[in-house]
């Protein structure tokens, strides 16, 4: 009886499907084509970060903040035409 209840779930669950619960997600939603180094605060339903910085790296750039050849080096797009990039720190102190 056991068995079956983990069979009939294992079932139900390969079946479901997940639900996208981040609005905006892949950074696709702008007002413009942001072709300067930042440009985080552009991106639709996102809030800019206190400290730091983000970038934003996309199609319609140029050289420093474009896709695929930008200042960090050179990076496809996983999905649509837009990603970001930030750097992490911590200080150990």
């Amino acid at each position: 009886m056991k068995n079956l209840l983990y069979l009939i779930l294992l079932l139900a669950l390969s079946t479901s499907h997940a639900q996208n619960l981040v609005f905006n997600g892949s950074f696709e939603k702008t007002d413009e084509c942001v072709s300067y180094i930042g440009g985080f605060d552009k991106v639709k339903y996102w809030s800019k970060p206190t400290w730091g910085t983000i970038d934003l790296f996309n199609e319609c750039a140029n050289s420093e903040s474009g896709i695929p050849n930008n200042y960090n080096g050179k990076q496809e797009a996983k999905d649509g035409n837009k990603y970001i990039g930030m750097y992490c720190y911590a200080n150990d102190n």
